[in-house]
């Protein structure tokens, strides 16, 4: 739910900031999706831009909107059900079925209104170094290795301490290689003695200038938003920090 909120505030700033304030607000079709084939289920956000004087609340959402994806294929088409969520739209497949490599077609419709996007899917990749459940010192960390994703642009590296998953913004790491040297970082990121969980994402060339490029929101048809895919693999380590022990 954060998220719907996040996203409907940054599209309501931009409609205010392109907007003509004497003139009456045209909304847009905002579409959000992001494949994963690590995720059993895949999620597709459906709103609307917003003017200055319209009222955001946590169940806005365009709801009777016809969503679908399919592969290059066109045997696989994926019918998305809008769940209870206004505006939040899922697949109604109890298997993972988004393929490595495989190249996927949105289209939303909506009244009028048509959103078209393609993206490419990053292939999978696993970490060499260090494995899983290795005990690491931060007086001599090995270099962080990983095999090659093919279809990737770059790679979002993030070390969460176990403890604080699910608290606080990690800052990731962004690098187009395979290799991370942690020395230069372990006081920001491995700053106490403890189980760290390392995630790292590959993401296709849409994500990445989503993420990381100019700001710039893609333009999707008859709407805005973003259609982009990503694969990450994780690893769960012990970091032994001797400066600062458990906490």
């Amino acid at each position: 739910m954060d998220l719907k909120i996040l996203l409907v505030l940054l599209f309501l700033f931009i409609s205010c900031h392109n907007s003509n304030p004497n003139q009456k607000h045209q909304s847009q079709l905002v579409v959000f999706c992001v494949l994963s084939p690590n995720l059993l289920t895949q999620t597709v956000i459906v709103d609307k831009t917003y003017g200055i004087g319209d009222t955001i609340t946590d169940t806005t959402g365009l709801s009777g909107a016809t969503v679908l994806i399919w592969d290059n294929t066109l045997f696989d088409t994926v019918r998305f059900i809008e769940s209870d969520t206004p505006g939040f739209y899922h697949d109604n497949i109890d298997t993972k079925w988004v393929k490595p490599l495989a190249t996927y077609h949105l289209l939303v419709v909506y009244d009028k209104d048509t959103v078209r996007a393609t993206t490419t899917v990053p292939d999978t990749f696993h970490f060499l170094r260090p494995v899983d459940g290795e005990t690491l010192y931060t007086n001599s960390l090995p270099i962080f290795l990983w095999t090659k994703s093919t279809g990737s642009k770059s790679y979002f590296f993030c070390p969460f301490k176990a403890s604080r998953l699910d608290t606080g913004f990690i800052l990731p790491l962004i690098t187009s290689d395979t290799f991370l040297d942690m020395n230069l970082y372990k006081e920001a990121y491995f700053d106490s003695t403890g189980f760290y969980q390392i995630k790292n994402f590959a993401l296709d060339e849409n994500r990445y200038r989503y993420e990381v490029g100019p700001p710039k929101i893609d333009t999707l048809g008859d709407g805005i938003g973003h259609f982009g895919s990503q694969t990450f693999t994780m690893v769960r380590v012990y970091i032994i920090n001797r400066h600062h022990p458990i906490n």
